[in-house]
């Protein structure tokens, strides 16, 4: 279980909960123009993250500010929509990573990228935001939400133990889920949909909010 209570700007920005989950956050059009501006952008292409779970991964991330929107906004006008969803206002520095994922998932941690920019480092992120940007059928790939944080012994995914799991949640196209960054969470692994795109991917786009 969580050792402490979230700080009260991330329980007011979850609405008393752990985590929290919208359908249609983004429609097909919006993904696909997500999609298209991230293929398009200089950016993209393999992740080159020091974390073992972004090898052989495919995206790009930017960190910025909150005064620093607008211009972001200008440089990448594709994510406008994504961000009027996924910013909190009461947070004041963002990271942001697309990640279009491996198959064999992901392990459980926790989003520590604000790590090296404060003074309290390292500490997860406060709130975590993932928009699924998946257009195509796949299998599996949920995401993997447990009701403890890092300073709990090792879970290994696979072998959670069931009073441990907070929620699976499958990467519905447009879906977006808040949650509470203290949480473990991991991937499971996926593969494309039988009789669907056998190049299918995972594609999600997250976004690290903290104050």
């Amino acid at each position: 279980m969580l050792r402490h209570a979230a700080p009260a700007f991330v329980q007011r920005s979850l609405g008393g909960c752990l985590w929290r989950l919208f359908d249609g956050a983004l429609s097909a059009g919006e993904v696909k123009e997500v999609l298209s501006g991230v293929a398009a952008s200089p950016y993209f292409g393999r992740n080159r993250s020091g974390h073992d779970f972004y090898h052989g991964t495919e995206g790009f991330s930017l960190v910025f500010r909150s005064a620093w929107r607008a211009q972001v906004e200008q440089q990448f006008p594709y994510f406008q929509r994504l961000f009027s969803q996924t910013l909190h206002p009461e947070c004041n520095c963002f990271y942001l990573t697309v990640l279009f994922a491996r198959r064999d998932g992901q392990r459980y941690h926790t989003d520590d990228f604000f790590e090296s920019y404060g003074p309290n480092a390292p500490r997860p992120s406060d709130l975590v935001s993932v928009v699924y940007c998946t257009p195509e059928a796949i299998e599996g790939g949920e995401l993997l939400l447990l009701n403890v944080d890092a300073s709990s012994p090792r879970i290994h995914r696979g072998r959670e133990p069931p009073e441990t799991i907070l929620a699976q949640l499958a990467p519905s196209c447009g879906r977006l889920v808040h949650f509470d960054g203290r949480l473990l969470h991991g991937v499971a692994p996926w593969r494309p949909a039988q009789n669907g795109d056998a190049l299918a991917q995972r594609v999600s786009v997250v976004q690290l909010g903290g104050r």
